[in-house]
């Protein structure tokens, strides 16, 4: 949110009152609450410059917000291949790796009916960049540890 005004601020800035939809249930009672933290102190003196009411909107109904994180096609599989080389970082790695030593990708499917997953060789550092693309880069959403551990098991092994 705070992301958001700092970037429409010459369009928020001294307009007419409006509305915030978030999906951010406790931004709602962020103001009226006793205990305030410096952090939250700091955000609430940076919100007072605008003229705005939040409305909590689950996030499910607050289809427009984040329209291409929630789409079920949009997963890492195709971001990763198209906004950096983990795919060859992977293919460089196998052959390093004596039980993995192909060329190409590898690829495990557990049964007929799941999707087959990247093999990811025991290469600690190349496990670390794939958790950082799952979740860090722009076009991941970075989103919570639930999530990034679900789209990262969806798609390598």
């Amino acid at each position: 949110m705070k992301y958001a005004l700092v970037k429409f601020r010459v369009h928020l800035l001294g307009q007419k009152p409006f509305m915030i939809y978030t999906d951010h249930a406790s931004l709602r009672t962020a103001t009226s609450s006793p205990h305030l933290s410096l952090r939250m102190a700091r955000w609430l003196s940076f919100f007072a410059k605008y003229n705005f009411t939040v409305e909590y909107k689950p996030g499910k109904q607050n289809v427009l917000a984040d329209a291409l994180s929630r789409r079920p096609d949009y997963e890492l599989a195709h971001l990763a291949y198209l906004e950096s080389p983990l795919y060859e970082l992977i293919r460089e790695a196998y052959a390093d790796d004596d039980d993995l030593a192909v060329e190409g990708l590898l690829y495990y499917q557990v049964d007929g009916g799941d999707e087959p997953r990247i093999d990811v060789p025991n290469d600690e550092d190349l496990r670390h960049r794939v958790l950082y693309e799952a979740h860090d880069t722009p076009l991941s959403g970075h989103l919570g540890r639930e999530k990034t551990y679900t789209s990262v098991a969806r798609n390598f092994w």
